[in-house]
C-alpha cells in the first residue's frame, strides 16, 4: 500500500493515468483490465482485521485524491498534496 501511495503521489503518473482514464471515458468502453488491475490492488474491498481497514482506507482515500486533483480539476497545490499523502503514509504506519 505505501507504494500504491507513492506512485499516486507522483505527479508524471497522476497525469499519464488520468490522461488515460479520460480517453477510456470518453470511449464509452467498460474496461475489464481496469477493474482487473483494482482488483488486483484491493480485491473485493473486503476487511477483516483493523490493519486491513486501514490499509483500504488509505487505499480509497489516495484514489479519491486522485480523481478530484486530475479528473475532476479541484484546486490541489502541490504542497497540499504532498502533505495529504505524507498523511496517507502516516496513518497506515500509525497502527503497525
Amino acid at each position: 500500500m505505501q507504494a500504491h501511495i507513492q506512485i499516486t503521489e507522483e505527479e508524471e503518473a497522476g497525469t499519464r493515468m488520468a490522461t488515460w482514464l479520460a480517453a477510456l471515458a470518453g470511449s464509452g468502453e467498460q474496461s475489464a483490465s481496469t477493474a482487473a488491475w483494482y482488483a488486483s490492488r484491493i480485491g473485493a474491498l473486503t476487511a477483516k482485521t483493523a490493519e486491513q481497514r486501514r490499509l483500504r482506507i488509505a487505499f480509497l482515500a489516495a484514489e479519491g485524491a486522485f480523481y478530484i486533483r486530475h479528473l475532476v480539476g479541484f484546486p490541489i497545490d502541490d504542497p497540499l498534496w504532498h502533505d495529504l499523502f505524507k498523511d496517507l503514509r502516516a496513518f497506515i504506519d500509525d497502527e503497525r
